[in-house]
């Protein structure tokens, strides 16, 4: 199957087919999951603060050549709640944003490409491609849209997601890993760009934080947390296809035993004890 160029964001979403945040709603319930994806009197999905900041960097990073048609830069001073701001937003055709904003996002792209290895990435390749197949092990259909598809000098193929977030070291970045289920989207795009022909050298995050100091670098995930995206992903697919095959949704029922995590748990050897 062929990677597709060209094909817009909502063009892309608008594609029914298993994608990484598909299941991730799977993963906190199949009802979850329908509710968010497939019922037709679902509210739209609200952009928060930090979604857009992730979009903008992408942006400036990934593809600054689009820059200026998709951002309008609000004059310094100009509040859009005055009748001089509505009126410079009306004549706008992209999306206004704050020089603030800018300025964060040419920060961020100054970080990242200070990162050798990100820079030499970045050096060559290609933003925002599709990919779309079929599953072998379920028969379903689906997709990833990869943030950077990078060709090596020995024709392997690297792909790069970049992250924004508020923290700045590895752990912290690791608990991320577990709560958004990177590893699964790690599995995911792995298998996508693989059915379409071509040899994955790695997955590779780009990191940055989206506040001053606007700190940077790369990370890969280690082969145990990759195999169990794996293993994650290939239970979610066949889940996926066993409710939409009875088409049946099903949430938690009745009363659920529940604890700390184990990392939370007190080992019997600690005591708390205060002078």
């Amino acid at each position: 199957m062929p990677i597709e160029r060209g094909l817009t964001h909502a063009e892309y979403l608008s594609r029914r087919a298993v994608s990484n945040s598909l299941m991730t709603d799977l993963k906190r319930s199949p009802a979850y999951c329908w509710a968010m994806n497939m019922n037709p009197a679902r509210p739209k999905r609200k952009a928060t603060a930090a979604m857009l900041s992730g979009t903008l960097a992408h942006c400036m990073i990934l593809e600054p050549s689009e820059w200026g048609l998709r951002y309008s830069v609000r004059p310094d001073g100009l509040d859009l709640r005055t009748k001089a701001g509505k009126e410079w937003a009306e004549r706008q055709c992209a999306e206004p944003i704050s020089m603030a904003q800018e300025l964060d996002a040419e920060f961020q792209r100054a970080a990242v490409t200070n990162v050798p290895e990100l820079a030499e990435i970045l050096s060559s390749g290609e933003p925002e491609l599709s990919v779309c197949w079929v599953d072998e092990a379920t028969g379903l259909q689906c997709k990833a849209r990869p943030d950077w598809l990078h060709k090596r000098k020995d024709g392997r193929y690297v792909i790069l997601d970049l992250k924004t977030t508020s923290e700045n070291s590895p752990d912290d970045f690791g608990r991320s890993v577990n709560t958004w289920g990177y590893h699964r989207q790690a599995a995911h795009y792995i298998d996508g760009v693989e059915a379409c022909g071509l040899d994955v050298a790695e997955f590779r995050f780009a990191i940055v934080t989206s506040a001053y100091p606007f700190l940077a670098y790369t990370a890969v995930l280690d082969e145990d947390t990759l195999q169990q995206g794996r293993e994650e992903v290939a239970e979610l697919r066949a889940l996926y296809a066993d409710c939409q095959r009875a088409n049946h949704w099903p949430h938690h029922v009745g009363t659920q035993i529940v604890g700390l995590p184990n990392w939370a748990r007190r080992s019997i050897e600690i005591e708390v004890g205060y002078a």
